[in-house]
């Protein structure tokens, strides 16, 4: 399932989508403030579980900060200016699985350029 955010006609996959958005809140709490994932969960409207499984995978990548307690939730790990979207998605799904390299050239889409059928252009 994806969560339609659009940069430039991109889909990210719904996990890296909430997970943007909870580093981003996270980003505007008060310094050593934290928050936890059960009311960010009530915020946004997601199951706790679901979003603390997502946060927490922040944490090994140095993302977020995790601590427990009565005091205790997710605070950023870094300076807000240190994260990107692409930490945040390699940290979720992991690198390998985000970006595959695809041949876009296909056999079909060639006999199509050299035939002269896309838009009249002739390849």
């Amino acid at each position: 399932m994806t969560v339609d955010i659009n940069f430039s006609n991109m889909s990210l996959p719904e996990g890296v989508a909430w997970s943007i958005h909870c580093t981003w809140l996270l980003a505007h709490l008060r310094p050593g403030e934290a928050l936890s994932s059960r009311r960010m969960a009530e915020f946004i409207g997601l199951p706790a579980a679901y979003l603390s499984k997502l946060l927490k995978s922040l944490v090994p990548a140095g993302l977020l900060d995790a601590t427990s307690g009565p005091r205790g939730g997710f605070r950023l790990a870094r300076a807000p200016a240190g994260i990107t979207v692409l930490d945040i998605a390699e940290a979720v799904y992991g690198r390998a699985t985000m970006f595959r390299r695809m041949e876009i050239r296909s056999t079909a889409s060639r006999r199509a350029c050299s035939s002269g059928k896309l838009n009249g252009l002739r390849m």
